[in-house]
Formats: structure tokens, C-alpha cells, sequence
């Protein structure tokens, strides 16, 4: 997930909003259709979808990630989820503050950004 967000530039709610089928490894794009925020999943900020790049390393990191939600799920016996970063209930998303918006910037963005001392 972290990738995800360093490498596109997305919003934090539109990582969350992504699904698999928003993934064109072919043309290493990401169509970014959906944003998650405080439980509600609805369309991006400014309210239209839009493309961006996936790099090489990314679609690699994706791929890798997909093949293991796959090899869960079938280990569990259930469908691997749609969603790409889902929580852990049963492929939904955990509300109300799962891997939310908060989870990335104090978690994840706010103890880097002071580690590299910025």
C-alpha cells in the first residue's frame, strides 16, 4: 500500500478506494475512479476519474501482492476481494478508521517525513 501512495501521488482515500479491476498491467496504469473516506466510498476529490502511471516496480509490487491475496483466499477456501488494500473482515473494508486516511498520514507519512528530518 505504502508504494502505492509514494509512487503515484494518489490521495490516501483513492488508494483505499482501489480495486483490482482498476489495474491495466498491459499499459501500466492505474484508473482511479473512487475515493474512501470516513466510510463513505465516493468519486475523487475534484470528482472525475483520471490515469495515472504505475511504474515498473509498482506493477511488480502489485502483482506480487495480488498473487498473495489469491493464494489466501484460496487457502481460506473464499474469493480473493476486489477491493486491492481491503481490512480484514472478510474482504471489506474495516470502519470506522481500518487503514484510513489518518492510519496513512500519522503511521505511515508524519514518522517518515520526520526520520528523513523534513
Amino acid at each position: 500500500m505504502a508504494l502505492t501512495f509514494f509512487r503515484t501521488g494518489l490521495r490516501a482515500g483513492e488508494v483505499l478506494g482501489l480495486h483490482r479491476g482498476d489495474l491495466n498491467f498491459h499499459s501500466r496504469s492505474i484508473y482511479v475512479q473512487r475515493n474512501w473516506s470516513r466510510g463513505i466510498l465516493g468519486t475523487p476529490k475534484n470528482g472525475k476519474a483520471r490515469r495515472v502511471d504505475m511504474s515498473k516496480g509498482l506493477a511488480k509490487a502489485l502483482t506480487e501482492w495480488i498473487e498473495l491475496q489469491d493464494l489466501e483466499a484460496a487457502a481460506a477456501g473464499q474469493a480473493a476481494p476486489e477491493i486491492l488494500f481491503p481490512g480484514n473482515l472478510g474482504g471489506t473494508r474495516r470502519e470506522p478508521s481500518y487503514m484510513a486516511e489518518n492510519w496513512l498520514r500519522y503511521k505511515l507519512w508524519f514518522p517518515m517525513v520526520a526520520k528523513a528530518g523534513l
